[in-house]
């Protein structure tokens, strides 16, 4: 054989053994299965990133983002759970007037609580000619349907011949009535004393009382009211000044 032919046949010969030597061997039964649970985390880590790429939220628009903050403003309205009879049948609680006219004068008196009104009437009080300044003070105490209050005025007075003067002071508890309950209009009784603090002659007088009902509503800003009752004035030293009241006046 030439030279060259046989260089070329060992350089075939060496190759295939080295190949031999190189082949991969079989790897042990818990080597394959480390490979195996490794390539499955692996595919697992990279299917997750994937799905988290894809599910990446897209920045909401202005007008989603608007309707998504009041949609959570608004508060959840809970639903009102009817009671039903043993009949079977259902039921629903109905309010009296009464309940309802005791609510408003509730509400009436919340609202004036720690309020007081100034005001005046002018009319005849005790069968004489009297005009009167009047401080009405609210009480927080409710007797059935009525509110509760107190009012202290007074002013000057005149028989009706005009011999003897009065200064009276008063002194009045009053119950007030909302509209509907005696007559349409809102309304009030009331009753106290009165002192006779001066006189003709500036001599004062002694104690005395009245008693009234008046009716009243809403007009200029305040309250127009009038009354009509019955009332007496004592000096203490000549007789009594009593007769019939009739007075109208305003207050705010």
């Amino acid at each position: 054989m030439p030279a060259q032919a046989a260089v070329s046949v060992k350089k075939e010969a060496l190759s295939k053994k080295t190949t031999k030597k190189v082949a991969s061997k079989p790897l042990p039964k818990k080597k394959a299965k480390a490979v195996k649970v490794k390539d499955k985390k692996a595919i697992k880590s990279s299917a997750k990133k994937t799905t988290a790429k894809k599910t990446v939220n897209k920045p909401l628009s202005k007008k989603a983002a608007a309707a998504a903050k009041a949609a959570k403003g608004k508060k959840k309205i809970k639903p009102i759970k009817s009671r039903r009879s043993t009949g079977g049948a259902w039921s629903f609680d109905t309010m009296s007037e009464e309940a309802v006219v005791s609510d408003e004068a509730l509400a009436k008196a919340a609202e004036r609580k720690g309020r007081f009104e100034i005001g005046g009437r002018a009319g005849l009080f005790a069968s004489t000619t009297g005009i009167f300044g009047e401080v009405r003070f609210p009480l927080l105490r409710m007797v059935g349907l009525a509110t509760t209050s107190v009012r202290l005025s007074g002013g000057f007075a005149q028989e009706e011949e005009g011999f003897r003067r009065y200064v009276p002071v008063c002194l009045d508890g009053m119950l007030n009535f909302p509209a509907g309950y005696i007559t349409g209009v809102e309304n009030y009784l009331g009753g106290g004393v009165n002192y006779v603090a001066l006189t003709s002659g500036r001599v004062p007088g002694a104690f005395g009382g009245q008693v009234f009902y008046g009716v009243e509503g809403s007009g200029f800003g305040g309250k127009l009211f009038g009354e009509v009752g019955y009332g007496f004035m004592r000096t203490g030293f000549s007789a009594a000044q009593k007769g019939l009241s009739l007075m109208v006046g305003y207050r705010k």
